[in-house]
């Protein structure tokens, strides 16, 4: 039961919440415009409105400084686009603004030989290939020596292009994180110099990051060292199959530097520290050594979660410890909830952005979760596995919009792992980073560090290993607003009233959770999405009878692509559980590339494809897939099944117009492209495949009827693709170009936009994910927001 009835909400907290809502109600202002009427109204029955007042009045000021940070992120973006039009390599001066992050590291090398790092540089001025840029904003440069701290002044001759944004439904706002990193450009370094050494605080810290990293691989098991790196240096450098583990057994805070690492590292400090002034009596009669350790808790807490890497949670963590040890300075005694909610507000207050950092916001949701379980009386014997559970559960949403799954087990491996990796595994890291001077001393805490990291990792494949895991879709807005108003009233509501609030929210999740499946499926419309996979395809057919048709899944990993991770997060959010038609343009990677990894998580009924058969000289990755397919009871339709005859779905007429009856065996790849044209009610959509000039002139001399609204251009917007003559016979009032930001093909060509100059165009590389949509009378469409 819980410890309290009706509690008022300390006016601290109001403001902190206040403060965080802002980012949210920017992104979704009718959802939680409205959840935070009723919030204010359930809050002033038991506080003061004069608090409220000041709170709404903190929302409406947060909320101009949100708009003004997401405007001046895409004015940014733009700029830099316009600057930096195409990949160049380039000569640039700057000065390093960040820690280098260093990642794929082998650490059965020595570490001379090491020294591959990702640094983020303010360079305003950039000479690419004889032409003088500015740029606003920081360049990230991959390659880059190891040693460079901040501060440092550095040379370099890269490959850069503009930073690429993949923009897709559900996917979050691009401009946050641009404005979160500044990052407008990155590439990778070919040459590098170091002009200068930095003389910062920034500059120090570093230097000791590269000292503690250099001993960790001298002195640690080969298998180990990335392990001790992510807990002390907050480096993910992890295998998959680790970061899988971790992830699937809900164990990978154990990995990072969470703000609990943060607490036990500064306090021990604090205690140790206090222990050694206590003995020293002219220092202690006279004062409160208390007070002494405090101050140095506080500083200690700001370096610490620098050197740690300073993610979001370790900064928030940091924070609230410097709330609670300037209140312990001031011989008061601290508020746990008043220093939670303290470090909330000045972090909003600094950054109006924060909720949206993954780590600040697990951080946040983590810490509310514990403060609420500090409410529920049970037994000690109790205590660990509530406060563990609703730690998660709190996490839970979201972590749903990081991964596609619950794991069930967390729970139990947390109750396992935690206590080993906090209170041996953290301390045993920590105090080797200082024992550098005593070499045995040194050896010793790595091997014992090793070993309760090694029973940490057995836990986190033994449980990942059950596969206990939930498959669930990412929260919606109204769910979020939904859980955050319920826990709003647990706290403040009377005790008879819980389960009713508790029924009544469970019915609203699942009606709104309905309503996403609904929206996801439509019935009666046809919506065609061409999804911004980079350079590729991957087009999203809703078809009026809500089946499903997928035409192409864009490049995949072996390419540098994230073809299959945006097709399976955009089916996530849409909660689709399975792919009627599976349909490949032609066999090029960048439209094959992620449909493996599509497959494995979606049953697919109906495979299409142009050739039954990939040639050899584009590899056997595809054939060992199309053959696990077709194993698994896919039906296959080729040219000579498809063409000569519509395949309606729901009064949509799906017409394969090429190639007809068969493959043109003179044809190059392209110009055997799968050619789609669906008709809905009195309007069309034609999907061009990479069809080229050849096919384009079969298309034209076999097909009479080629008129569609919507046109998905062909090749990427290629100049050997959409002649004049084509386009005349389509008529589309909307074109759509399927290309990314760095492609190295120019694509699309000055030519082809010149034809489409006078058709609206939606471009995958500017605009993101593209969204056409009629009932078969009116159409909707623009990009995807």
């Amino acid at each position: 039961m819980l410890a309290s009835d009706r509690l008022p909400t300390d006016s601290t907290t109001i403001l902190a919440v206040a403060a965080s809502l802002a980012a949210p109600l920017v992104s979704a202002p009718w959802v939680v415009g409205i959840a935070t009427s009723i919030a204010l109204l359930w809050l002033s029955r038991t506080n003061s409105h004069r608090i409220l007042l000041l709170g709404v009045a903190l929302l409406v000021y947060q909320s101009v400084r949100v708009n003004e940070r997401l405007h001046g992120a895409a004015q940014l973006y733009h700029r830099s686009r316009f600057a930096l039009s195409s990949p160049k390599r380039c000569v640039l001066k700057g000065t390093v603004v960040r820690s280098p992050v260093v990642f794929a590291r082998d650490t059965t090398k020595t570490p001379a030989a090491l020294g591959q790092a990702r640094v983020d540089l303010d360079a305003p001025q950039l000479d690419c290939e004889g032409e003088l840029l500015s740029i606003e904003g920081w360049i990230r440069i991959y390659g880059a020596p190891e040693r460079w701290n901040r501060g440092d002044r550095v040379a370099v001759v890269a490959d850069l292009a503009t930073r690429s944004f993949l923009r897709n439904p559900g996917s979050g706002d691009a401009r946050t994180r641009l404005a979160l990193d500044h990052i407008v450009a990155s590439g990778q370094a070919v040459d590098a110099e170091r002009l200068s050494v930095g003389h910062r605080i920034g500059t120090v810290v570093d230097r000791a990051r590269y000292f503690v990293r250099q001993r960790i691989i001298a002195t640690y098991p080969g298998a180990t060292a990335p392990f001790a790196r992510a807990l002390v240096l907050g480096e993910t450098d992890l295998q998959d199959e680790e970061t899988t583990a971790f992830r699937r057994s809900g164990l990978a805070h154990l990995l990072a530097v969470s703000g609990t690492h943060l607490v036990i590292a500064v306090i021990a400090l604090g205690r140790g520290l206090q222990a050694i002034l206590v003995r020293l009596p002219s220092l202690a009669g006279r004062m409160d050594v208390g007070r002494i350790s405090a101050l140095f808790c506080l500083l200690g807490s700001w370096l610490y979660a620098d050197f740690a890497g300073g993610s979001g949670s370790a900064w928030r963590a940091a924070a609230m410890l410097s709330v609670a040890m300037l209140t312990r300075c001031m011989g008061r005694r601290p508020n746990t909830l008043r220093c939670f909610s303290l470090s909330l507000l000045g972090a909003n207050l600094i950054e109006p952005l924060a909720i949206y950092d993954a780590s600040f916001a697990l951080s946040l949701t983590a810490t509310a979760g514990l403060a609420f379980s500090a409410r529920i009386q049970v037994s000690r014997l109790w205590r660990p596995v509530i406060a563990t559970t609703a730690a998660m559960l709190a996490c839970a949403p979201v972590l749903l919009y990081l991964a596609p799954e619950l794991p069930l087990v967390s729970v139990a491996a947390n109750l396992l792992a935690a206590p080993i990796g906090e209170l041996a595994a953290l301390p045993l890291c920590l105090l080797h980073t200082v024992s550098w001077c005593f070499p045995a001393v040194e050896s010793g805490l790595a091997l014992l560090a090793s070993g309760a990291l090694w029973v940490v990792r057995a836990i986190a494949h033994g449980a990942s290993e059950t596969g206990a895991a939930l498959p669930l879709p990412p929260p919606t807005a109204s769910q979020l607003a939904v859980l955050a108003l319920t826990a709003l009233f647990l706290h403040g509501g009377r005790r008879r009233c819980r389960k009713p609030v508790l029924i009544v929210a469970a019915l609203v999740i699942v009606l709104a959770e309905w309503c996403a499946i609904r929206q996801g499926s439509l019935r009666g419309s046809l919506r065609i999405t061409v999804l911004d996979v980079g350079q590729g395809d991957a087009i999203l057919i809703d078809l009026p009878d809500g089946k499903l048709m997928l035409l192409d899944a864009g490049p995949g990993e072996a390419l540098g692509g994230n073809g299959g991770r945006v097709v399976r997060a955009a089916l996530r959010r849409r909660r689709r559980s399975r792919i009627d038609i599976l349909a490949l343009s032609h066999p090029h990677p960048d439209h094959y590339g992620g449909m493996e990894a599509v497959s494995t998580v979606f049953p697919i009924a109906a495979y299409w494809s142009p050739q039954l058969v990939r040639p050899d000289r584009h590899g056997h990755a595809l054939q060992r897939w199309l053959d696990s397919l077709r194993r698994g009871g896919t039906q296959w339709l080729g040219p000579r099944q498809l063409c000569g005859r519509s395949h309606v779905f729901g009064g949509a007429a799906v017409d394969v117009l090429a190639p007809c009856p068969d493959i043109a065996a003179h044809a190059k790849v392209n110009d055997n492209s799968l050619i789609i044209r669906i008709r809905f009610g009195s309007h069309a959509v034609l999907l061009m495949g990479d069809a080229e000039a050849e096919q384009e002139q079969r298309l034209l001399a076999t097909q009479r009827e080629l008129r569609s609204d919507f046109l998905k251009v062909g090749h990427h917007g290629s100049r050997t693709s959409t002649n004049p003559a084509l386009l005349a016979a389509i008529k589309p009032q909307l074109a759509a170009i399927s290309c990314g930001v760095r492609n190295r093909f120019g694509h699309p060509h000055r030519q082809t936009l010149r034809t489409l100059s006078q058709i609206d165009i939606w471009r995958t590389d500017e605009h993101g994910a593209t969204i056409w949509q009629s009932d078969g009378q009116t159409i909707t469409s623009g990009p995807a927001r």
